[in-house]
């Protein structure tokens, strides 16, 4: 089943349904936590499991709010395989509702993403 993205008619909040998942883990030798979003296709780390997950949030939130001003939103999803169902016009002051899972994983199941 394709992921369903839908537009919400409260002010501009453009509702996903589906969910993002970030795959996290702690790389022993450089002393940091890594996460990795592979539909998103970002990287970040941080020095704590605590600061790791509010820069996951933040991250994809900052994403799609500078697609949304640029008009750039609904492409993006399109490309990504999430249905458009009626989208909301561009604008400045859109905001994204989705839900995110994360899920820790090995180090060496995300290695290939860091390298």
């Amino acid at each position: 089943m394709a992921n369903r993205l839908q537009s919400g008619k409260i002010g501009n909040t453009i509702r996903i349904d589906s969910e993002i998942e970030w795959k996290y883990t702690y790389f022993q030798e450089e002393k940091k936590w890594f996460a990795f979003c592979d539909i998103l296709k970002i990287a970040i780390q941080g020095n704590s499991l605590k600061e790791l997950q509010q820069d996951m949030l933040e991250c994809a939130d900052t994403l799609f709010s500078e697609l949304s001003k640029k008009g750039e939103l609904e492409g993006f999803l399109k490309s990504r395989g999430w249905v458009v169902k009626p989208f909301p016009p561009k604008s400045e002051k859109s905001t994204v509702d989705l839900s995110v899972r994360f899920k820790r994983v090995e180090e060496h199941d995300l290695q290939e993403a860091f390298c």
